[in-house]
């Protein structure tokens, strides 16, 4: 849901291999309230706010400049599973990292992107359980 906007991001710039312009970039960033006003005419209108704000970064650096406790705590825990799926999955643009690359990678962004105790809190799951859930994650919706 929280990538919900994507819908009505051109499959050109969605699915570029290159570095995306200024321009492209700015598209890109709408995808998050594009998604909040779908829910908003929904039954999931309890969470549009969750998912506009999901790329929010904890240093202000996000796509609208909201910082630290002021994102939704939803927001937060959105952000560091979102950036530990993009880590994880191939894409056109990047080669997708193992689970302990990901790892410090989560561990680096703490505290600039994403919230330091959530970050905390994913990484006491097993690496095994985390390997047990892309695997089956992948294999499901194809990533």
């Amino acid at each position: 849901m929280h990538d919900l906007g994507k819908l009505y991001i051109p499959d050109c710039i969605l699915n570029k291999s290159e570095k995306l312009t200024d321009d492209e970039y700015e598209i890109i960033k709408t995808h998050a309230s594009i998604g909040a006003k779908i829910l908003d005419r929904t039954a999931y209108k309890s969470i549009s706010s969750i998912v506009a704000l999901h790329h929010e970064r904890i240093d202000g650096l996000g796509y609208v400049g909201v910082k630290g406790d002021s994102i939704p705590i939803e927001s937060r825990i959105v952000a560091v599973a979102d950036t530990f799926s993009a880590i994880t999955t191939e894409r056109l643009y990047n080669k997708k990292k193992t689970i302990p690359e990901a790892i410090e990678i989560l561990k680096e962004e703490s505290d600039k992107q994403l919230d330091k105790f959530l970050v905390n809190c994913f990484l006491k799951i097993p690496i095994e359980k985390l390997v047990m859930i892309d695997n089956m994650l992948k294999s499901q919706y194809r990533i």
